[in-house]
């Protein structure tokens, strides 16, 4: 009985706090009511700062490569160009013949006696048994007379001079009435010999040493589609067809030095003869052997 009556004290102190107050609404919740009002009411009166980030960024994949294109291909090769071997050059239509100069007649010098020239000579013991008798030419004016300013072999058999060294346009006298050419000092060796001016039948230029005579005498192998390195002969004719390589090649050569020295030749000495045939080949050693790169040229008189 005992135990009941405390239970029921027990209930009603617990109903105290939950029983209406003055204002209609339980005393225990008015109380936590009103506590959670201030509450609000001091939040609402903070401004609250909420700190600022920057969005996370996003990461967008790269886009895929576009396929490239294949390169165009390469532009075919040109076609080959035939082969036409070291004559292979534009051949002009028409060479004309060079202008060569009118000389007057003149008697043969001597250019070994007396003092009007300074001329000496010497005579190889062995002849040449191509060319006949070879002399050699010296003269102060030339390499203080030490080299031989020519050397020429006169050959009666064949009515040939052959030169086989030429530097007369080096041999500078201080007194220019005392020089020769080359002309003067080969006809003089040729009637020297026994021989008439109208005798001469061929000049020999043997392994062409001038500049211009050899470009002249490659140039004509390749007018005439021949190769310098086995040089075949090319004989060429003063009377060949207007126009033809031919006479494109004669008249190519007429204009060089030795040329041009021997037409000099014919009309000062009055040997009646024209410059009729020109040929070149390949310069031969001692032993019958080609020499590439070295050539021949004879000057032929009819």
């Amino acid at each position: 009985m005992r135990f009941l009556t405390s239970l029921a004290i027990v209930a009603l102190l617990g109903l105290k706090d939950i029983l209406p107050g003055a204002n209609g609404a339980p005393t225990g919740l008015s109380e936590r009511i009103s506590s959670l009002d201030a509450r609000h009411e001091l939040v609402s009166r903070i401004d609250l700062v909420i700190p600022h980030e920057d969005p996370i960024p996003v990461i967008e994949p790269h886009p895929a490569p576009k396929p490239q294109r294949p390169p165009p291909p390469p532009p075919p090769p040109p076609p080959p160009v035939p082969f036409k071997g070291p004559g292979d050059v534009t051949v002009p239509k028409d060479v004309p013949a060079p202008a060569l100069k009118t000389y007057p007649t003149k008697d043969v010098p001597n250019p070994f006696e007396g003092d009007q020239y300074s001329y000496t000579k010497s005579v190889r013991v062995v002849p040449d048994l191509n060319w006949g008798t070879v002399t050699e030419v010296y003269t102060r004016d030339y390499m203080g007379g030490e080299s031989a300013v020519d050397i020429i072999a006169i050959n009666s058999d064949k009515n040939s001079i052959s030169i086989l060294e030429a530097w007369n346009e080096k041999d500078i006298p201080d007194d220019i009435t005392k020089k020769l050419r080359l002309a003067d000092i080969e006809m003089s060796l040729f009637t020297g010999a026994g021989k008439t001016p109208q005798d001469l039948s061929l000049i020999h230029v043997d392994n062409v040493k001038n500049t211009d005579t050899y470009n002249a005498v490659i140039s004509v192998y390749k007018m005439n589609n021949k190769s310098t390195l086995s040089a075949a002969d090319i004989t060429l004719s003063a009377s060949a067809a207007p126009g033809s390589t031919e006479l494109n090649s004669f008249n190519t050569l007429l204009g060089t030095p030795f040329v041009i020295g021997a037409d000099k030749l014919r009309q000062q000495f009055s040997v009646g003869k024209n410059i009729s045939l020109l040929k070149i080949s390949g310069h031969k050693d001692v032993f019958g052997k080609t020499m590439s790169g070295q050539f021949d040229l004879d000057i032929i008189f009819e």
